[in-house]
């Protein structure tokens, strides 16, 4: 398991893997961050392919059971 905070506040969310901490964390946004998500609303394909990328970097760096 690891834990990993929001991009965008200090909320965290522990999850085995990376897409079950996404799937926490898309509902976080819904609930918690609509400003943001309405803000990005016409990212592009590759905004949102950079934005996985680098939430799956920085979730792979952080070390298990952590």
């Amino acid at each position: 398991m690891k834990s990993l905070s929001c991009d965008q506040c200090d909320e965290e969310f522990t999850a085995p893997t990376f897409e079950a901490w996404c799937a926490q964390v898309q509902a976080h946004y819904v609930a918690a961050h609509m400003d943001y998500m309405m803000k990005n609303a016409n990212a592009t394909p590759e905004d949102i392919k950079k934005w996985f990328e680098d939430a799956k970097a920085r979730f792979d760096a952080v070390p298990e059971n952590s």
